[in-house]
């Protein structure tokens, strides 16, 4: 039962199923050639152009006008440039957790901050993630905790707000404590904002005109 295995001998199983998934170099492979200064651009429309059985085969990156034979360096700096661009909070896809800079949580206006299809990114980078794992490679950023669980269908829970954001957990965990929340005088809205623009969003039907209290 590979449950009850240390972390060690989980790793070396999970790397040898890879390799078993992966095609040889001669069951055929993919050349990516990308441009530096479209280096993003280039990768995802690369990437995305690929076919299933193509994600399985062996992938060789190649920077335009740039001589050489990729040996594994040149693979690896592709790894670390695209993922570092497309996790930079100024790109509009991620934004840092409040507990941790370095834990990025998904934007929820990144269809408003990168309006280009948003959507395209996220499934971009998560071919990028399951081609670093195949490829033993390193990415430049790290997700929060919950999203990890998420992509392995866990369950998430009220505590993992805490390793995100645990002022605000702690405000949460407090109110369900009291004996008549009424006298915070709440509602079911929530306040958010986007581009620096505040608006209410009714968490159900007539949240607006609806009580909170112990009962509800």
């Amino acid at each position: 039962n590979i449950q009850g295995k240390s972390l060690d001998e989980k790793t070396a199983w999970f790397q040898g199923i890879c390799q078993q998934l992966t095609a040889s170099w001669d069951e055929g492979h993919v050349k990516l050639v990308v441009r530096r200064h479209t280096l993003l651009s280039d990768s995802v429309d690369a990437v995305m152009s690929l076919g299933r059985e193509d994600l399985r085969k062996r992938w060789r990156i190649e920077f335009l006008g740039e001589p050489g034979i990729d040996a594994g360096g040149v693979t690896r700096e592709w790894f670390q440039l695209v993922t570092e661009q497309i996790f930079d909070p100024d790109f509009g896809l991620w934004l840092s957790s409040v507990n941790n800079q370095l834990c990025m949580t998904i934007n929820p206006a990144s269809n408003i901050s990168c309006p280009e299809d948003h959507l395209i990114y996220f499934r971009f980078l998560g071919r990028v993630m399951g081609r670093a794992l195949f490829d033993r490679q390193l990415i430049k950023g790290h997700m929060v905790r919950h999203l990890y669980k998420h992509l392995l269908g866990w369950p998430i829970t009220f505590e993992d707000l805490e390793a995100q954001d645990e002022e605000y957990y702690q405000s949460l965990k407090k109110f369900t404590t009291m004996e008549d929340p009424s006298v915070m005088c709440l509602d079911f809205t929530i306040t958010e904002e986007t581009m620096g623009v505040r608006r209410d969003v009714e968490l159900i039907p007539g949240g607006n005109m609806k009580e909170v209290t112990a009962s509800n």
